[in-house]
């Protein structure tokens, strides 16, 4: 006889079975309406809309304002795939999309950065879940903007610095003043990795400026905070690192005098923590046929107290200097260096230079080479050294604007008079050899007699031992003229 086997097994595997049939119906119906939301969402928020709504989530505490909406930030059309967008919030890759039309604005309404067409990755996850957690009561706002992989068709950038102003990026991005005090909440903006194919490039400063046509850009990373916990006096939350910009023409204008360019590269172009108020450079280029290498920095950019501290050296220099005013006194295959150091608005330039020629009144000076410090309004060379007339000068000069005066103060030796008469008529030298001077100053045998002579606006003072027809040592001062001529 068979026992009969309990009935309530059974029943708890049917109750079980229904129990997961209710479940896969339930998490079914969520996923389907978790579908149909984003998937409206998607149809809804997509496109302009979703262009002004980033707009406006960006621009919300920014001063800047330009376009048509005042603001500091503005996008004309964010194109997203639904289904990448919905794995993307999940926590999967970022996804990918596609914006046209961005714009950065100061607070002027000028315009500083355009792009036409962006393609990246945003992290929509860490987007849209800061913004519900800021939307909590007692929660400050959270905008969170994460970016990667992005490709720039077309860029134009602006960065000027007006007298006694504030850079047009700064100002763009400083808080508006009618922004809500003590909010901790804030926006954070980053780039991990980004090419521009095809920029333009302005950076406008007192008394010089530089521009790159049709530049490659390559962007490791960029960072943008407005949270104010990260602010300092000296500069906002700030910082990217450039690992190299190529453009195959440009123009580098200073104190009123272009220099044109072409094969420039930068190889290092940052500002990171611990000195993120400081742009770093390092780039060469060509022009007119001359190298030049640059490295250094445009440091404390958001103070009052912005300065430059830039080397330079440029090779093979001929072709600059016959681009200058001065070419057709001024020439040769010069190399040089050049210290610029100093406020912005008053830089002092100081360096070396071989190899230059003068030709003046008919005679030419070669193998010049000498220091030079320009600062302000006055221009000092100094150890100058060169050949001339068949012999060898060395000395200093002095010109200084303000003052319309000039002295140079010379040592010579090896002079032939013959050579000298491109500059002074063979009569003249004969006839003032022939004459009486006036001995102002005896000195020892190694300084000479001092003989001073003043012709219209020049002083002129020769030292020579006696017996000598020409000077070992030639001091003159001079005046540049009335202001105008």
């Amino acid at each position: 006889m068979r026992s009969a086997r309990s009935p309530v097994p059974r029943v708890r595997s049917r109750r079980l079975v229904r129990l997961a049939r209710g479940l896969v119906l339930g998490l079914s119906a969520l996923v389907l309406v978790f579908a149909a939301a984003t998937r409206i969402v998607h149809l809804a928020w997509n496109h302009e809309r979703a262009a002004r709504t980033i707009s406006t989530w960006v621009s919300s505490t920014l001063a800047g304002q330009g376009g048509a909406t005042h603001q500091a930030f503005t996008f004309g059309r964010v194109d997203y795939p639904w289904a990448d967008a919905v794995v993307s919030l999940l926590g999967g890759p970022p996804v990918r999309f596609d914006a046209w039309d961005i714009h950065i604005w100061d607070p002027a309404g000028n315009e500083v950065w355009q792009a036409s067409h962006v393609e990246a990755g945003l992290r929509l996850d860490r987007l849209v879940w800061a913004q519900l957690w800021g939307a909590l009561p007692g929660t400050d706002p959270d905008l969170e903007l994460h970016f990667v992989g992005a490709v720039v068709d077309r860029l134009r950038c602006r960065i000027e610095l007006p007298p006694g102003g504030e850079a047009n990026l700064v100002a763009a991005f400083a808080r508006r003043p009618d922004a809500p005090p003590g909010s901790g909440g804030g926006m954070v903006i980053s780039v991990e990795g980004a090419q521009v194919r095809d920029g333009q490039y302005r950076m406008r400063f007192p008394g010089w400026e530089g521009e790159l046509e049709h530049l490659r850009l390559a962007l490791d990373s960029l960072r943008y905070s407005s949270f104010p916990a990260e602010q300092r006096d000296d500069s906002p939350a700030f910082t990217y690192q450039v690992s190299r910009v190529d453009a195959p023409t440009g123009r580098l204008t200073l104190f009123g005098v272009a220099f044109p360019m072409d094969h420039v590269a930068v190889t290092d172009f940052h500002a990171q923590e611990p000195r993120r108020q400081d742009m770093v450079l390092k780039a060469t280029a060509q022009s007119r046929g001359s190298t030049v290498a640059v490295d250094g920095r445009l440091a404390e950019l958001y103070t009052a107290g912005h300065r430059v501290e830039l080397q330079m050296n440029a090779q093979h220099g001929a072709g600059v200097l016959a681009g200058l005013p001065s070419r057709d006194i001024l020439g040769g295959d010069v190399f040089t260096t050049a210290h610029l150091h100093g406020p912005f608005a008053d830089v002092v330039i100081d360096g070396d230079g071989h190899g230059a020629e003068l030709h003046v009144g008919g005679l030419d000076i070669h193998r010049i080479g000498g220091s030079y410090r320009l600062a302000g309004h006055v221009l000092h060379l100094g150890r100058l050294t060169s050949d001339v007339a068949g012999g060898h000068a060395r000395g200093e000069a002095t010109l200084d604007w303000n003052a319309r005066s000039w002295r140079t103060d010379l040592e010579v030796d090896g002079i032939q008079v013959l050579e000298l008469g491109a500059l002074v008529p063979l009569g003249v030298l004969a006839w003032l050899s022939g004459i009486p001077m006036l001995v102002v100053h005896a000195g020892d045998n190694d300084a000479g007699s001092a003989e001073k002579f003043h012709f219209a606006d020049i002083d002129l003072t020769l030292y020579r031992h006696p017996g000598e027809l020409l000077p070992h040592r030639v001091a003159i001062r001079g005046s540049l003229g009335p202001r105008g001529k």
